[in-house]
């Protein structure tokens, strides 16, 4: 009888098997798995925070590595093919030790051999049957590239007849042997002009659903790193500083006063990465992350705008019936009243040049907005009173209490 010496390991909970198959089935989107399953919550979070640990990118002196082995693995492994050919007796026949010997002093000496039977003698001539010197063979080479050359300035010079515009009588060009009236010129002109507008909008238009992709996904992203961090903090979200709305939050750069900083809170604590944050619409995004920094340094490296709260952060709520919006492009609104300009409270993001703005729900979903206002007619960018006549911002208004959804800075 005998024993197995690596026993099975034991099986997965049924909680834990079941939290790991709804995690792949949601395509590792751990937001999505906790809206399926709410009762499994703990452990699709602690599934999630073990497969992020997967997550880890090899620098380059891991993949110079890998290519090293892999290198070294080859290399055993011809030889090991070499060598188990050899013992088998099918490698190709080589040259004996004297034929090669003499192969060598024939090279030395400059390709002459020395006595008539000798083996040096033997492989010159045999080499001999390489050397092709055939007089009429040059004289054919010779004249081939002549025709060829006369063949290609005849051409050149016919393209360059054909091709010449000779004015006529009548407001006409000649085109070799063909008469073009002007108009037909402006009329091909103009056909090209419109090609060209179609294909300029499409590749502008292209531009844009691309930009609109990305900035999607990375807030998509930055919403995994929310969720995690108010599964870490009794479900709220993150608070940087006590001073809540009592300053002038939309101060980019000072740290005890702005509202960014309590979303740069979650790029300090590694919850979520600071490209995740960076529009792809915004030129001047910061993407490198300043260790001492607790928020962007100036309004311009912001690109999204957040819901405006107080020191009591409020609850991520996953389960609401009506999700509301936790992040979106940066306000044009708040941009221009911070520079005591005008501003329309209509306009959409600068990130996609006003036509609109990407919003990420509390649920973890992202939409494209093409208006401010939403279905319950609430503008995002304007506090309730200044919906009500009011459009005077000073960087101190706060949200309605009765679900009001305000973002800023």
């Amino acid at each position: 009888m005998t024993t197995d010496p690596s026993p099975a390991p034991p099986p997965l909970p049924t909680d834990d098997q079941a939290a790991i198959d709804l995690l792949i089935e949601m395509g590792g989107n751990a937001q999505a798995a906790l809206r399926r399953a709410p009762h499994l919550s703990t452990r699709i979070t602690r599934a999630a925070d073990l497969l992020r640990l997967l997550d880890v990118p090899q620098d380059s002196g891991d993949r110079d590595l890998l290519v090293n082995l892999t290198y070294l693995r080859i290399l055993r492994d011809r030889d090991e093919r070499f060598a188990h050919r050899a013992s088998r007796g099918s490698l190709p026949p080589g040259l004996s030790e004297a034929d090669a010997q003499s192969i060598d002093q024939l090279v030395a000496s400059g390709w002459e051999s020395g006595q008539s039977e000798s083996r040096s003698t033997k492989a010159a001539k045999l080499l001999t049957l390489l050397d092709y010197d055939d007089p009429a063979h040059a004289q054919q080479k010779s004249s081939l590239i002549d025709r060829t050359m006369t063949a290609v300035v005849t051409e050149a010079e016919r393209s360059r007849k054909r091709l010449r515009l000779h004015p006529v009588d009548g407001g006409s060009l000649e085109i070799g042997r063909r008469s073009v009236a002007w108009r037909d010129l402006i009329a091909v002109a103009a056909m090209i002009m419109l090609g060209l507008g179609v294909v300029l909008s499409v590749v502008d238009g292209a531009r844009f659903g691309s930009q609109q992709m990305a900035g999607a996904s990375g807030l998509s992203r930055a919403s995994l790193g929310i969720g995690l961090f108010a599964n870490d903090h009794d479900g709220r979200l993150p608070v940087a500083h006590d001073s809540g709305l009592a300053g002038r939050w939309w101060e980019v750069g000072n740290a005890d006063q702005s509202h960014s900083a309590h979303l740069y809170l979650l790029v300090r604590q590694g919850y979520t990465s600071i490209t995740d944050l960076a529009s792809p619409g915004n030129p001047n995004a910061r993407i490198v992350v300043d260790p001492t920094a607790r928020d962007w340094a100036k309004p311009s490296e912001l690109s999204y705008s957040m819901q405006l709260y107080g020191v009591q952060a409020p609850r991520l709520n996953l389960s609401a019936p009506s999700p509301s919006i936790l992040l979106a492009d940066r306000s044009p609104v708040i941009e221009r009243a911070r520079r005591g300009e005008a501003f329309d409270p209509t306009a959409g993001s600068s990130n996609f040049r006003g036509v609109g703005q990407n919003a990420l729900f509390s649920d973890g979903s992202v939409v494209f907005l093409r208006s401010p206002i939403l279905d319950s007619g609430d503008n995002i960018w304007l506090p309730r009173q200044a919906e009500q006549g009011r459009l005077h911002l000073t960087g101190r208004e706060a949200p309605a209490p009765d679900g009001d959804i305000y973002l800023g800075p």
